[in-house]
Parts: C-alpha cells; structure tokens; sequence
C-alpha cells in the first residue's frame, strides 16, 4: 500500500497528494459510514469494532494534518526571504497546505459532532497510534480559535498580491479551499491590505503545531529532502538472505522519511510478493504436487513457466539490470521488480506462507496475471481492475480452483474493506502460537536509523513491530538489541518450516 517511493515520488507534489487523502478521509459519504448518524444510536456506548473504525478515521485525519502542517512550516521560508518580490512558489505550496489541513479540520469537527459519543473515543490515549489522551480536545484548539481565522485572512490578503499563474495546480487547490473556508463563515477577520498581510505574517510567521508529540512533526519535515540516500538495509546483506527466500514468499517494508507514509495505516506500510526467477521457480516447479495439480489446471498444463504469461517470458531483467524477482503495486501499477530495488528500504520482513507447493504455484499464477494492471488510489479491494500493495498478495493467495487459499481478515478504513500491510503482521501476532497460523518468519531486518545499519532481529522483535508508532525512528535507543545483519546469517536459526510449507 505504497502507491510513491524512492524515484517515483519525486515527480509528485506533495501537498497535494496530502491534501487528496485528507479530503477523501473527511468527505461526508466516507464519515456517514463510519461515524453513527445522530438519533440513530441503539446503545449509549460503542462497541469495539465500532470504535476501531473511528481510530483508524482519526489516525489517517491526523496523520495528514501534522503532515500539513509541518509543510506549511517548511515552505514558510517566503516570509523571511521577501525584498522587493516574494518567492511566490513557496507561498503557494505554504498557503495550500495551511488550507488544507484548515478545511479538513472543519469537515472532520462538523462530522464528529454530530454524535456525542465520538469526543470521548477520540480523546481516548491509543499508544499503539502514539496518541495521548485530550488529542482531540488539542486539535479542536488548534482550528476552532479566531487567530487562525486572523491568519486566514492574512494569507488570503498576501495572496492577492502575487502574479501567480491560475492554472497552476497548488494555486487552484488553494483558491477551492479558500472558497470552501470562506462560504463556511469560519475563515472572516478584518480587512487587511496586501501590503500590512505580508508585514505581519513576517512579523508572526506560522506557529508550529505539535498536536501529539513533537517527534511525529519533526518525522515529516523531510517531506521533499530525505535525510540521507538509500535504506538501512544493504545490498551485501540482500544477497546474503537471498539464500533463505522462497517463491511465494511475502516482503514486509518500511521506508523512513517518506511522506508517502503519511495517511498508511500502522507501522508496516508496503508489501510485496517474492517470484523469484525461473531457475529459482525449478524447485517449485518440479514438485510432485505441482506437476499433479497443473495436469488439471484449465484443461491441462505441463509446465509452470508456461502458465505465468508473458511477464515471466519478457521481463527477465528488472530496469537496474537486476533480475526481477518481486512483484508489486506501486504507482506505475503492477510492476516486476528485482529485490535489490524493491526491498532497499528501511525495514524488510519475511514471511512464509504455510501452505502447499501447488497452493504456492496457484497464487504465482495470479500474481504474474496482475502485472501490468494500474495502481488502485482508491484502495478499492473490490474490484481487479486496479490493485494496491496488499492487494497483490491477498488476491494472489485466494481459493481458488483445486486450492484452499488463505483467508486474511479485513478492516475498514475510510469506507473500503481493506487488509492493510501492517495487518499481515498483526495476524502473524495473532497466531503465532497456533499450529494452524498462516504464515512463518524467514527473517527481519530491522532499521536502526541512529547506528545507521539494519540489524538481524527475533521472531519476538518482529511479534510487536505491528505495534509500533508510525514515528517509531525517533523512539529507538542508540544500543542494537542483535547482531548486524550481514554478518552471520545463519538459515537454521532464521527459517522455520511448518508442516504444510516447503
């Protein structure tokens, strides 16, 4: 479920992307299905479920919004750079996310308080989200007061003063939510001229807004310059777990300092499908299951490589010259990726699913079928027209013919049935102790941004990685909890097989 990264996002603005996922979350259609209508309660509490809902609302609300805020503080840099002209670029991007996270505030506000019992959930301290009690109560302070309505109109008044071009994207976003603001009637203060704005805004400049904790700010303030090249985890040591992964195998990633992160549930925030190449499918291939379960496949087949399509025939070589090896959603689409590419990240798990040859071989067969499909924006799972992240792998491992598939429970987030990347780890959780549990651990490599290294970590370490805060960079200690990956990879300690999995 992670639609940017690494090269595909610097092309993409920000501000709006935040202010797109922000806009859907607080659309009314997607808080009448969550939030209960007023008058319509049967109880005078809600369920768990029910509260669940609104906490995974709440956290994408605000995840977007810190988000925001941060880049408006970012781009605040026009305020003490004007001379003679203002560095109109700058302003724009400062005003459309000062905006954004503004008219999203009031749709959410408007939406919450038609139901009473929506204050105190979302006042509710959720540690696993990094949110403390009174959050919500702190957020309705900081859009509910007449000095932001003062800054609305500062803003708006400097605004005019620009030679901006109109059909600029971010100008447009600004212009529409400054018209949404205005129409409410929350956005008046007095009259300013152009030229007193600006030398007040320079005087004032924008409050910083730290509504959880000022880390989770701090976090996004790489929004457009990440804070060095690259992930924690190397090539060297990629190559040295190559060994221990199979066809069929998931990949679990995280990647710090990305604002695509912004708005994806939990810590985990992106998943993939390792295929391996077609000497590494040989294993697979030849199995006795395999060859059993192909001779009824669709009238007949005799060979595996046969049946992936012609993804497998034509992309030997990902575009860095690496073989391809995974198959992911990212915003290109379905694409074949060589691990090198797609596991270069901050923080990669392995998990294997526990289930037949053939079941493996099915689920390779749906995935090389994807490939090529668009990226799915609106996260609908409904549908196979356009698949996200997560989608990939859920689909690709559902019932099929002459196989029982996997099962993954789904959540709702923002209206769409969903099973988000973070969750695959959860039900490993969940699981773990049971002897029907759905997957196994081939290995985690864990990110510790202050050693600037991945570490080889426990099955234990990877149990509560699910329950990590999003901003969980900032919480780490300096002291590594095992030995560095790379440098004793041992495949006994690392893979355990189950009694249905290779």
């Amino acid at each position: 479920m992670h639609p940017l990264g690494g090269e595909e996002a610097r092309g993409t603005e920000p501000v709006l992307v935040l202010r797109q996922r922000l806009l859907a979350a607080v659309d009314p259609a997607t808080t009448r299905s969550i939030f209960p209508a007023a008058g319509t309660a049967s109880s005078p509490l809600l369920r768990r479920q029910e509260k669940e809902r609104v906490w995974d609302l709440w956290q994408l609300v605000l995840d977007c919004t810190i988000a925001l805020d941060r880049a408006a503080q970012l781009h605040g840099a026009w305020m003490r750079g004007w001379s003679s002209r203002p560095r109109t670029r700058d302003f724009v991007r400062h005003h459309a996310a000062f905006l954004a996270a503004y008219r999203g505030a009031l749709d959410f506000i408007g939406a919450v308080e038609r139901d009473p019992r929506l204050d105190p959930v979302l006042n509710d301290a959720v540690p696993e989200l990094g949110m403390p009690a009174g959050t919500y109560d702190a957020y309705k302070l900081r859009f509910l007061n007449a000095a932001l309505g003062a800054q609305f109109a500062l803003l708006r008044a400097a605004s005019f003063a620009l030679d901006s071009d109109r059909h600029d994207s971010l100008k447009a976003a600004a212009d529409e939510d400054s018209a949404f603001i205005w129409d409410a009637g929350l956005g008046r203060g007095s009259a300013l001229t152009a030229k007193n704005a600006i030398a007040v805004l320079r005087k004032e400049g924008l409050k910083a807004w730290f509504p959880i904790q000022r880390r989770a700010s701090l976090a996004v303030s790489h929004l457009r310059l990440p804070v060095r090249k690259g992930g924690l985890i190397r090539r060297r040591q990629l190559r040295e777990i190559l060994p221990l992964l199979a066809p069929g195998d998931v990949l679990l990633q995280r990647r710090e300092w990305v604002f695509t992160n912004v708005g994806l549930p939990g810590f985990w925030t992106h998943a993939a499908l390792f295929v391996g190449t077609p000497k590494e499918r040989e294993v697979l291939a030849s199995d006795a299951s395999v060859l059993a379960w192909l001779s009824e496949y669709r009238g007949g087949a005799r060979d595996l490589e046969a049946c992936l399509g012609a993804g497998a025939a034509t992309c030997k070589r990902a575009g860095d010259h690496f073989p391809a090896r995974v198959i992911e959603a990212l915003a290109p689409g379905v694409i074949l990726s060589s691990l090198e590419r797609s596991a270069a990240c901050d923080g990669l798990a392995v998990l294997r699913p526990r289930l037949s040859p053939h079941e493996k071989a099915a689920a390779l067969i749906r995935a090389f079928h994807f490939v090529g499909r668009p990226y799915d924006f609106a996260f609908n799972f409904e549908t196979d027209s356009a698949l996200v992240c997560s989608e990939v792998v859920v689909k690709s491992y559902e019932a099929g013919e002459g196989t029982h598939g996997m099962s993954l429970p789904m959540k709702s987030i923002a209206g769409h049935a969903v099973v988000p990347p973070n969750d695959l780890a959860r039900v490993f959780d969940a699981e773990a102790e049971r002897e029907d549990r759905p997957f196994n651990l081939v290995c985690f490599l864990d990110g510790r941004e202050a050693e600037h290294r991945a570490v080889l970590a426990s099955e234990e370490d990877f149990r509560t990685s699910w329950r990590r805060p999003k901003w969980h960079v900032f919480m780490q200690s300096p002291a590594s909890s095992g030995p560095v990956a790379g440098s004793s990879v041992r495949p006994a300690r690392l893979t355990s097989s189950g009694p249905s999995g290779p």
